[in-house]
């Protein structure tokens, strides 16, 4: 498979018009979500790793998570504590790994609900140090 054709994977997923792509590189891509759910909303995809989800990462993908981390930060400035994790299914509406970073304050109490870490489970949203630390406790059993 070809360079062009490994960077569509993400675009089957998901239909990012020019104006809304706001950062690429050779690892990722990072876009304004189409129904921003805060004072800022953004997403961060993996450009040449098809992960359906969260749960397809391995310790293997720190690197890649601590680059996605980074992006998002440098995207959503801001004085407010960011929000960043993932959907997991079968609440995640995309079936391709997104990273959400948001920026409060959250448009409204029903936009906030989606993105709290609720005693749900495995169900809900997961934030990306919460991914981070099991995985980093996965690598140093292994």
């Amino acid at each position: 498979m070809g360079q062009g054709e490994r960077d569509e994977l993400w675009r089957r997923h998901f239909d990012v018009k020019s104006d809304r792509l706001l950062y690429a590189d050779d690892r990722v891509v990072a876009f304004r979500d189409r129904t921003p759910r805060g004072a800022a909303h953004v997403l961060i995809v993996p450009r040449f790793v098809e992960l359906i989800g969260v749960e397809a990462l391995t310790p293997h993908h720190l690197p890649l998570l601590a680059h996605m981390e980074s992006i998002a930060r440098r995207l959503t400035p801001g004085e407010e504590e960011l929000v960043l994790g993932f959907h997991r299914r079968p609440l995640r509406s995309v079936p391709f790994l997104h990273l959400h970073s948001i920026r409060p304050p959250f448009t409204s109490i029903r936009n906030r609900i989606p993105f709290m870490r609720l005693p749900l489970g495995e169900l809900g949203f997961i934030s990306l140090s919460d991914v981070v630390r099991r995985h980093d406790r996965k690598s140093t059993h292994c």
